[in-house]
């Protein structure tokens, strides 16, 4: 019997650590257009979660709350930076400033919990130019979406706070792309890059070109923000989402030229977008920005500090009503599940092994 506890505890302990290791993707190939690997098919989260992304903002989900609310950001979000690193993943063109996926711009604002630090941006776009968005207006589409990702400062980097699975974990900008007569010079520096970038990399390219990412910012700061997920596996529900309202021009040349891209089998890279998916009790709040602030230094006194968050609670209580407390925390009666699965686990192995010695 001895032996048949060792053995089971040994499967056990095989199963936990190979789930553990498998990447934020899992050990599945992903992709948006082939049917053995579209986003019918993503697995884990992307299947089961509850307040996934992306969603459309229509008039009947959105909040009629027109709260003025701040961004501030530090002074080295507005500076140009002088280099930048760009790499064709096979899923998108994603910029970066540093390799480790850090950098000095840091930003907060109302409703945000705590510093958020810039990581990368990445881009989605269509094969023609009535789609290509994520997010959806009134089920209208762009031909292309931006996301600034950021991660918040209590983790030590991007992987860090993915991992955490904290529902704050990210704060992601997103900003639609319209067809314009002329081109969109703070795309200069990215479609450049995009000529070292045509094919799948396994590194990113070093580009030395200055880039302002603020300059992607439209000029009229009206947002939509909600709780959601990563649009991509794993699909994690850690994104504190906030998608402005008006979007930004680019050109035919430009656009075709992220259509030029080449995914892992040497085709276009296009379409590349999760369609949207249902609210699900969630609540969408159009925040009027009047102020892009300059953020004090962490030594200065900070005499306006941001808003609360008042969506939070709203959320948590739609992820699990049952054993959410009022912080936004599981309660205790999470952790009997666990182990009441761990031990069905072990009796069925050693049942599935009667003669074992």
């Amino acid at each position: 019997m001895e032996s048949k506890l060792v053995f089971a505890t040994t499967l056990v302990l095989i199963f936990c650590a190979k789930s553990s290791l498998a990447g934020p993707h899992g050990d599945h190939p992903w992709c948006y257009n082939t049917p053995a690997c579209d986003s019918k098919t993503w697995s884990g989260m992307c299947h089961t979660g509850k307040v996934q992304s992306p969603v459309d903002f229509n008039t009947e989900n959105i909040s009629e709350n027109r709260t003025q609310v701040r961004l501030r950001f530090n002074q080295a979000y507005f500076d140009v930076q002088n280099r930048f690193y760009a790499k064709n993943n096979g899923h998108t063109l994603q910029v970066q400033l540093e390799q480790d996926l850090s950098s000095k711009l840091v930003m907060d604002g109302d409703g945000l919990k705590g510093n958020y630090v810039f990581s990368q941006f990445h881009f989605h776009w269509g094969s023609t130019d009535d789609k290509g968005s994520e997010h959806t207006v009134g089920g209208k589409s762009y031909p292309l979406e931006l996301h600034l990702v950021h991660y918040n400062d209590m983790f030590k980097g991007l992987g860090d706070a993915v991992g955490s699975k904290n529902h704050r974990a990210l704060a992601v900008f997103g900003i639609f792309f319209k067809i314009s007569p002329n081109d969109n010079w703070a795309l200069k520096p990215i479609i450049e890059a995009i000529a070292g970038s045509q094919n799948v990399q396994e590194e990113a390219s070093l580009i030395h070109r200055p880039l302002n990412i603020s300059s992607f910012f439209p000029d009229e700061l009206d947002l939509f923000r909600y709780y959601g997920s990563l649009t991509t596996p794993s699909c994690f529900e850690i994104v504190h989402w906030n998608v402005f309202k008006k979007p930004v021009p680019i050109s035919k040349a430009q656009l075709q030229a992220f259509r030029s891209i080449k995914d892992s089998h040497g085709d276009n890279l296009v379409d590349n977008f999760r369609p949207t998916l249902p609210l699900a009790g969630r609540r969408v709040t159009e925040y009027e920005v009047v102020e892009l602030d300059l953020k004090p230094s962490k030594t200065a006194e900070d005499a306006r500090k941001p808003m609360p968050d008042a969506d939070y609670e709203e959320v948590m209580n739609v992820l699990d009503p049952k054993t959410t407390s009022s912080h936004g925390k599981k309660s205790s009666a999470a952790a009997p599940r666990t182990n009441f699965l761990l031990l069905g686990l072990l009796s069925g192995v050693v049942l599935f092994f009667p003669k074992l010695k």
